[in-house]
């Protein structure tokens, strides 16, 4: 009887630690998938802007040429701008100063959805084909091959403003869906509404440009031999 119950302990010790292992090299392997899946490459910088990637909690200076991952954070801070190009070369995007943005994507019925969480802030977007949402606290915007422009205001309130194409604009409270048409902005509001206006004197926001502070030293002497040095600071 003793013999029998340790061949039985035994024989639950190997059946846990199989799981065990089983389980860790799934868990392994879906990371490693993760972290050689990304969905778009930085192609252009202007600091101050920072990223969160999925793996960690800490902030790092964004880089051109960063690979950006599903659930990565990107922050831009005043005067600050990120370019992006997604891998498969479908959708383009601009952040602009004090704007937040996460990136996702899925498989889906349709294909690869791809997943834009922007909180606040400013976000061009342009999509070359396939299918793509931008969602805000108050909207939930679905597009495909179109250009349009995402504005988040500190209140939620948010604006679309759509430049080439139709954009499905969806509120994410009511559930009330608007279809936006070329040179038509869809304005969502925190009371559950959705207004489409036509655009009118709509001026895009300018990329910040990157100056380079540079400074210029002239000496100069008097008649009493004195000498003097004026220092002009200057950007270019």
């Amino acid at each position: 009887m003793i013999y029998r119950l340790q061949i039985l302990i035994r024989f639950a010790i190997i059946i846990l630690v199989m799981v065990t292992l089983a389980v860790s090299g799934d868990c392994q392997s879906q990371n490693e998938d993760n972290a050689e899946f990304h969905l778009a490459t930085v192609l252009k910088v202007i600091p101050p802007v920072q990223v969160r990637h999925f793996d960690t909690e800490e902030f790092a200076e964004l880089k051109q040429d960063d690979l950006i991952f599903p659930g990565d954070r990107i922050v831009c801070s005043d005067g600050g701008y990120a370019a992006l190009l997604f891998s498969d070369s479908a959708v383009e995007l601009k952040l602009f100063p004090n704007s937040e943005l996460t990136l996702q994507g899925q498989s889906g019925e349709d294909g690869f959805l791809k997943r834009l969480f922007l909180p606040v802030g400013i976000l061009w977007t342009k999509l070359f084909r396939g299918n793509l949402e931008v969602i805000t606290p108050t909207s939930v915007a679905s597009v495909k091959g179109t250009e349009w422009w995402t504005i988040v205001e500190s209140t939620s309130q948010t604006r679309v403003v759509v430049i080439v194409g139709e954009v499905e604009v969806k509120h994410r409270i009511t559930g009330i869906s608007e279809r936006a048409a070329e040179n038509t902005t869809a304005i969502t509001t925190p009371s559950g509404e959705i207004d489409l206006t036509p655009t009118e004197e709509f001026i895009p926001p300018k990329i910040p440009s990157v100056e380079k502070n540079q400074t210029l030293e002239i000496e100069l002497e008097d008649s009493t031999g004195q000498k003097k040095t004026i220092i002009i600071k200057y950007s270019e």
